[in-house]
């Protein structure tokens, strides 16, 4: 009798391995994760770089402290079609004649910066709306003091009359050194507010990099 008990156990469990086992073989395969990497768009590519026809100029004063003397060109797009400025950019200053008056200094760009199509020269402080942008290149220079001769008081102090920018695809383009709507800072600026400098010598240039939209 415990035989008998013991065998339809046996049978009973081997049933149920088996039943177990046609389950698993009939449920559905587990789909293979997505490869989230294969279906994410690729970024897009940067506007080409752009050309000195599709940019414009203007020149924005800063406000002197101790001697010291800034002012920033701002530069933006204002062709119908977007572009990246791309690196280098060199800058000189130019007197009355059109003579270099100051040394070049080569300014890097971060990184490309693109540029939206059909910009307008930004307002007060570099601000620009919406999809607008502009990149500020900021110049400076010590206007009573001269870094050559120990910061001894300057002997000659040297206003260029304009701005000379040279961009990586070849193009010129020039701006005045003024700003007729720039804040007075001190009796010894220029009356138009444009960088005053010593001996022409300028600060070492910083990255350039694109201007937040406000």
């Amino acid at each position: 009798m415990r035989s008998s008990y013991s065998t339809a156990i046996v049978l009973a469990s081997l049933a149920l391995i088996s039943f177990l086992g046609w389950a698993a073989s009939r449920a559905p395969a587990p789909a293979a994760p997505k490869d989230v990497a294969a279906t994410a768009k690729p970024p897009a590519p940067p506007p080409p770089p752009c050309l000195a026809g599709q940019l414009g100029l203007g020149y924005f004063a800063g406000r002197p402290a101790g001697g010291h003397d800034a002012g920033i060109i701002a530069i933006w797009d204002r062709s119908a079609a977007p572009c990246s400025l791309t690196s280098p950019v060199m800058l000189a200053g130019l007197g009355k004649s059109g003579k270099v008056a100051t040394p070049t200094l080569e300014y890097q760009v971060a990184r490309p910066q693109a540029l939206a199509a059909r910009g307008r020269k930004p307002g007060k402080d570099i601000l620009v709306s919406g999809s607008e942008r502009a990149v500020p290149l900021m110049v400076a220079a010590e206007f009573r003091l001269d870094p050559a001769r120990g910061y001894r008081r300057c002997t000659r102090q040297v206003e260029p009359a304009s701005w000379r920018l040279t961009f990586a695809t070849g193009g010129v383009l020039t701006v005045p050194n003024a700003d007729p709507h720039g804040t007075p800072g001190s009796r010894v600026l220029p009356a138009d507010h444009g960088l005053l400098t010593c001996h022409g010598v300028l600060d070492v240039p910083a990255p350039v990099r694109i201007a937040p939209a406000g």
